[in-house]
């Protein structure tokens, strides 16, 4: 994939065609389990990637880290595919930390919001171990395999609560900008789109120097926050 202005193209054997996403969200839960407990079984997912591509879908986005199975299954259903599924990969805000911490410039909501930046880096990239119970709301297991060539972009964040927002704001009025390597904001920034700036730029940042990669990067939002 490659990025021209607003445009994504595709790269094939005879040269290079417009890519529009047609997506479907993927959450993690099934019939009779916890959406928690990431008890989708490899085969049940690798049947749903070909029901998927059925519908005419392309891409799948997922809002949090998955279990290790999921990506196994991923790379197995695309690896030896000419027209392969991709994969919009969310960074997930556990509703904990968003809710202890008003502020967003807290250092265990900033901070932990960039280290899982970091850690979904390198689970696309198959070079991550997550033990049970260590991330909250995000899957578990050994993560192997390199799905990164199938990772159209990154999504961070979540529906974010209006009052987190809101607080942010109020209390960190001289925050409203941000200039980082590869992220900037306007100049009719708020201090949380700031602070939104900042994680994007950081893992951009990150995946570069590690990976010699670079992807695209949104972020969540809802009509709550609007």
């Amino acid at each position: 994939m490659e990025v021209r202005g607003e445009e994504i193209y595709q790269k094939t054997e005879t040269g290079e065609k417009p890519f529009q996403i047609r997506g479907v969200n993927l959450g993690s839960g099934i019939p009779a389990e916890w959406a928690t407990d990431f008890a989708i079984e490899k085969d049940t997912y690798l049947r749903w990637f070909a029901q998927i591509q059925e519908l005419g879908a392309n891409v799948i986005r997922v809002y949090t880290i998955q279990a290790d199975q999921f990506y196994e299954a991923f790379y197995e259903y695309n690896k030896d595919r000419p027209d392969p599924l991709y994969l919009m990969q969310g960074v997930w805000v556990n509703d904990y930390v968003q809710n202890s911490h008003r502020d967003a410039y807290d250092k265990d909501f900033l901070g932990t919001f960039l280290e899982d930046c970091r850690t979904v880096v390198d689970v696309v990239h198959g070079n991550k171990k997550i033990s049970l119970g260590r991330m909250a709301s995000a899957g578990s297991g050994f993560f192997r395999w390199d799905v990164s060539p199938w990772v159209i972009g990154y999504i961070l964040g979540v529906e974010w609560e209006d009052t987190t927002v809101a607080y942010t704001d109020h209390m960190q009025k001289e925050k409203n900008s941000y200039q980082g390597e590869y992220l900037f904001t306007s100049e009719d920034a708020s201090p949380f789109e700031a602070m939104l700036a900042q994680m994007g730029d950081r893992l951009i940042s990150y995946e570069t120097r590690k990976y010699h990669a670079q992807r695209l990067v949104a972020f969540a939002n809802w009509p709550t926050t609007d």
